[in-house]
């Protein structure tokens, strides 16, 4: 129920989301989803994509560790491939690039996220962050060229995404409510996530540009 409601109340997720939807709108052809959990970016996809999405997870098309086997697909094969927010989650994010690489044809796209300012999540393990600069370092040093960084910027944007994952880590975790500072607590931290919410209404025209303060990092590029 919470990860249902979370576009609702949180500005960043509402805003990638935005984002997702117009990247992906731009693939073609045959399309493959590097760690697609539950395939759920297929839905921003063209109706005349191909798509395969890869993982452990079970409603993956094809199941294997992407981080460790090697992708069960010739190269050259593939018109564009989507790798959101999964490099922080594998432990060899070289390979996961390097495989990418082998099987995008020449002149296909790769959009690709990682965090930046964001919490611990392991699924099932939370290994790095970059920065905008950083991420695209990487890509370039394995091959592809930078089209564009797409990430969704801001200091309010950033602390009221902080403010709302720690009410999550919250509801996830077993507390003792009948502890007067836990009560303190949420309403503290209820009061900064108002302020930055409206502040990020307000202020966003100002902040959409800066990536000195930013919850990930993202590129569009290109084999």
């Amino acid at each position: 129920m919470f990860d249902a409601i979370q576009p609702y109340i949180s500005s960043y997720i509402w805003l990638d989301r935005r984002l997702l939807q117009r990247v992906l709108a731009q693939a073609n052809g045959k399309v493959l989803d590097v760690g697609c959990g539950n395939k759920r970016l297929q839905q921003y996809l063209p109706a005349q994509c191909e798509y395969i999405g890869i993982d452990f997870n079970p409603l993956a098309d094809q199941h294997l560790d992407i981080s460790t086997e090697r992708y069960p697909f010739a190269d050259d094969t593939f018109d564009f491939v989507i790798c959101n927010a999964v490099l922080e989650h594998v432990a060899d994010e070289r390979f996961v690039l390097q495989e990418i690489y082998r099987v995008l044809k020449p002149g296909g796209k790769l959009y690709v996220s990682i965090p930046f300012l964001q919490p611990y999540h392991p699924d099932p393990e939370d290994y790095r962050r970059f920065t905008t600069v950083g991420l695209g370092h990487v890509l370039q040093r394995h091959g592809f060229t930078l089209i564009e960084p797409l990430g969704i910027y801001g200091t309010m944007l950033t602390i009221e995404y902080l403010t709302f994952a720690e009410f999550g880590k919250m509801l996830k975790r077993k507390h003792n409510w009948f502890n007067p500072a836990r009560w303190l607590h949420i309403g503290a931290l209820g009061i900064v996530y108002v302020i930055c919410k409206i502040g990020n209404i307000v202020f966003r025209p100002l902040e959409r540009n800066d990536d000195y303060v930013s919850p990930g990092a993202s590129y569009l590029c290109r084999k």
